[in-house]
């Protein structure tokens, strides 16, 4: 068993200020529970703060907020956070998504998940609510693209928002901001890589196709790809290998090349420059028979439903082509 996430690495979560308030109510606590006849006056001198926020702390008001944020991560059982959590794969699917179509917004004040099909919005919003009970209270679902095509789920629960941070996910734009995979993933459990992964492919991946051509029959178009402005390239390029790794561990095979979609470069509103990268995975039937032994796509129930079509096409049509040998 190891610990995933702990007191510290949600208090990282908030400004230096912040922290320092919530080491400040630490020390408090711990010198109350020592010396329960001491003041709130004697405790502020002690402490090195202000009478009045001994005061105030004293009357069980004013509490810092990285500490309200500690203390309901530990009644949900989630503070401290280890590998044998039983809501851990729930978890990582999650954290998955927040590296494609979800995220958390600088200000860190909602995490949102998009999609254009409702019925995988709501397994999203399910799946959130079976690990933060009372986020269903603070829940927006709103129509996104320029004709409303799309949709988006946002949640402001500052538990939730705190404890994903805390686990690794990145947060802000992911288009301009330099973010990694949790250092911890790589050595977790193959099933726990399967469920991060899920999350991640169900918005990012793209179906194969079968196609038959010039007399060839064979599966293309097989990839993942993400957006990053241009003066990051190589960082980005960095990332994109770590999750070629991550897929190849567990056993989906890459082609090892990521390509530049010159094709797709965009320049935004600000000036800054922008391109697609694109990691291509292994066509061969093997390779796409493990894939989809592996991930349900839990988030996208149509390219799920897309994979196993594809597969039953190759198959219709080699039958069709030689029966005996199909």
């Amino acid at each position: 068993m190891s610990v995933l996430i702990g007191v510290e690495d949600v208090l990282k979560t908030f400004s230096l200020e912040e922290q320092e308030s919530a080491r400040q109510y630490f020390a408090y606590e711990k010198l109350r529970e020592q010396y329960p006849d001491l003041g709130y006056k004697r405790l502020a001198k002690a402490l090195g703060v202000k009478i009045a926020r001994t005061r105030w702390w004293k009357q069980k008001k004013g509490k810092p907020c990285a500490i309200k944020i500690t203390v309901e991560l530990t009644a949900l059982g989630l503070l401290p956070f280890d590998s044998c959590d039983p809501r851990l794969d729930c978890v990582l699917r999650l954290l998955g998504t927040l590296y494609g179509d979800g995220g958390i917004d600088a200000s860190l004040n909602n995490i949102f998940f998009s999609s254009g099909d409702l019925y995988d919005i709501e397994l999203w919003k399910n799946d959130l609510l079976s690990v933060f009970p009372r986020a269903g209270e603070n829940l927006e679902l709103f129509e996104t693209g320029e004709f409303g095509h799309g949709n988006c789920l946002r949640c402001t629960t500052r538990t939730a928002i705190r404890f994903f941070v805390a686990i690794g996910a990145p947060r802000g734009d992911k288009i301009l901001n330099h973010y990694s995979l949790p250092p911890w993933l790589s050595s977790s459990g193959r099933k726990q890589k399967i469920a991060f992964l899920d999350g991640f492919l169900a918005c990012e991946v793209s179906v194969p196709t079968f196609r038959v051509e010039c007399g060839t029959k064979r599966f293309k178009n097989f990839s993942f790809s993400l957006s990053k402005q241009l003066s990051m390239r190589e960082e980005h390029r960095a990332f994109l290998k770590s999750l070629a790794d991550l897929l190849e561990s567990v056993g989906v095979k890459t082609t090892g090349l990521i390509r530049d979609d010159v094709h797709l470069d965009g320049v935004r509103k600000s000036g800054v420059k922008t391109r697609s990268f694109r990691v291509f995975i292994s066509t061969y039937l093997e390779n796409i028979l493990a894939f989809n032994e592996l991930f349900d796509l839990r988030y996208a129930s149509k390219k799920k439903a897309g994979v196993v079509n594809q597969l039953n096409r190759r198959n219709d049509i080699l039958t069709a082509v030689s029966p005996a040998t199909a």
